[in-house]
């Protein structure tokens, strides 16, 4: 009878872990594991944090 195979003969799907996927780019190390916390929030609250001025960015143009 050919059907589907048993679960115990398929092979096991590995699984992703975020840790080894830091480890091998070398970002954890380099950052350290408070590091990593730390850039994740202050990447979420920068938009926050910084102050929306629109002269800022045209403050050139009215230069002598």
């Amino acid at each position: 009878m050919t059907g589907r195979p048993s679960p115990d003969t398929l092979p096991a799907r590995p699984r992703f872990s975020w840790r080894d996927f830091f480890r091998r780019a070398g970002w954890l190390e380099s950052v350290g594991i408070v590091g990593v916390p730390v850039v994740t929030v202050v990447a979420v609250l920068a938009p926050w944090i910084t102050p929306f001025d629109p002269q800022l960015r045209v403050a050139g143009a009215y230069l002598p």
